[in-house]
């Protein structure tokens, strides 16, 4: 499905979409990820593995993950006719499998329209070096 709005709009609503994102995974809103993330993602994690959705929601229904802090270093937003890439880079802290999180990663994000929604459709992330 084609973009409908101007290059600005979709960037202003993607930039908004990532910060409920944001939001979302800091304070562990199943409901919310749900609604955000297509049922066809493809995450790649740090260690490269691939996640899929129902994993990723899964992490955080059984409290796997709890993330304290994220702090927003950089975010490109680029709009192409059917898809909006976004990379961002985080600082986050917290906790995952047990283990401390507090480092730097680095973000890239697919969006796209999912039956008339923005989706996120693909994931991946990398620790970055500050």
């Amino acid at each position: 499905m084609l973009n409908i709005l101007t290059k600005q709009e979709t960037i202003l609503l993607i930039a908004e979409l990532e910060d409920i994102l944001l939001t979302s995974i800091s304070k562990c809103n199943i409901k919310c990820l749900e609604l955000l993330l297509a049922d066809a993602i493809i995450f790649f994690d740090e260690f490269s593995h691939v996640l899929e959705k129902e994993v990723i929601i899964d992490t955080y229904r059984s409290k796997l993950i709890s993330i304290y802090e994220i702090i927003l270093h950089k975010r490109d937003i680029h709009v192409f006719d059917s898809a909006v890439v976004v990379s961002t880079k985080l600082k986050i802290k917290g906790i995952y499998a047990k283990i401390m999180l507090n480092g730097t990663y680095q973000y890239v994000r697919t969006w796209a329209k999912v039956n008339g929604e923005w989706k996120v459709i693909s994931s991946s992330c990398s620790i970055s070096n500050g």
